[in-house]
């Protein structure tokens, strides 16, 4: 006896848990809290079913805004003159199919019922929806009555779109930089430089631009060709290493151990050796000290074989001969 308490209270229990769901799930989504609700006439026949075999219907709905919409359908099943079975049936809507209303499981049942039906692309404006019967019968069709009637569609707007920004910043619309390749204006090289720039930033009407400019890169201290600066200096490798630069006119030189190159200066320009730019200051004076000292040598070299060559032979002659009655005497 106390177990038979104990599964009536559970069965009660879960019967009202069902219950609370089902209310949930229903308010969840109700016709009642629907954008548009719109009142129609709208019914179908199962395929060969009946002798109206009535298997689509339509209707013309009127919809303020563009997107997909969620759609619950109000439709009405059963008659109390007889039991009626196949009468599933689903929606199309601009080329797109709902699910499937299934039919009552008890065939002599009278319903109302409130059921999702899908969801749908909708233009702003006149928008056909076309209700299709998803029924048929055997070859031999059942003379009676059996239809399904849509009553009511119930139109749930999808939540707007978030509104599309272009650009935020500058960096939205591009990386500002050199474009194309050097020219020449004048005497100075310049390149044109594209800036970007995004317009009422953060906002639905914010747009990118940009603008191309010359930037300037090199101011030539001659001319400039083919977007470089050149010069009239003319340059020639000696065997020895050092880069001499020739110019056109006659011009004292600078020396610079480090570079190992001669380089003329112009003649109103004051010759001038800095050691700023060395390590060891040292290293200036170390090549011409070695030069001299070559030069030194050689000509004192020279010296010598010219004092050589022009010296007499006579005392040579006479030691010989002094030399030779000692070697009688032994």
């Amino acid at each position: 006896m106390n177990r038979n308490k104990i599964t009536i209270i559970l069965l009660t229990i879960l019967i009202a848990l069902m219950s609370i769901s089902f209310a949930l799930a229903t308010e969840e989504l109700s016709c009642e809290d629907a954008d548009l609700v719109v009142d129609v006439d709208m019914s179908v026949t199962g395929q060969g079913c009946h002798w109206r075999n009535h298997i689509e219907d339509s209707t013309l709905v009127s919809i303020p805004k563009e997107g997909t919409h969620t759609i619950l359908g109000v439709s009405e099943r059963g008659s109390p003159d007889s039991c009626q079975e196949k009468e599933e049936f689903f929606l199309e809507i601009n080329g797109e199919t709902g699910i499937i209303s299934e039919d009552d499981t008890n065939a002599c049942a009278i319903t109302t019922r409130e059921e999702f039906l899908g969801e749908f692309p909708f233009t702003q404006g006149e928008n056909e929806i076309t209700m299709h019967t998803a029924a048929s019968c055997p070859p031999e069709p059942l003379k009676s009555s059996n239809s399904v009637d849509l009553t009511q569609i119930c139109i749930f707007f999808a939540d707007p779109e978030p509104p599309v920004i272009p650009c935020d910043t500058n960096l939205d619309c591009g990386t500002d930089g050199f474009v194309d390749s050097p020219f020449c204006s004048e005497d100075d090289v310049l390149q044109n430089y594209q800036t970007f720039t995004c317009n009422n930033p953060g906002t639905e009407e914010s747009f990118c631009s940009s603008e191309t400019a010359p930037k300037l890169l090199e101011q030539c201290s001659l001319s400039c060709s083919d977007g470089e600066c050149s010069n009239n200096n003319r340059e020639r490798s000696r065997s020895w290493g050092a880069r001499i630069i020739f110019e056109d006119t006659d011009a004292p030189y600078q020396y610079n151990s480090k570079l190992e190159s001669l380089i003329l200066l112009p003649e109103d320009t004051e010759f001038l050796i800095t050691l700023d730019s060395l390590q060891d200051p040292e290293k200036i004076s170390l090549t011409p000290l070695i030069i001299a000292l070559i030069i030194f040598l050689i000509i004192l070299f020279l010296l010598i074989i010219l004092s050589a060559a022009t010296s007499s032979p006579a005392p040579v002659q006479q030691k010989s001969q002094n030399k030779k009655p000692k070697t009688k005497a032994k």
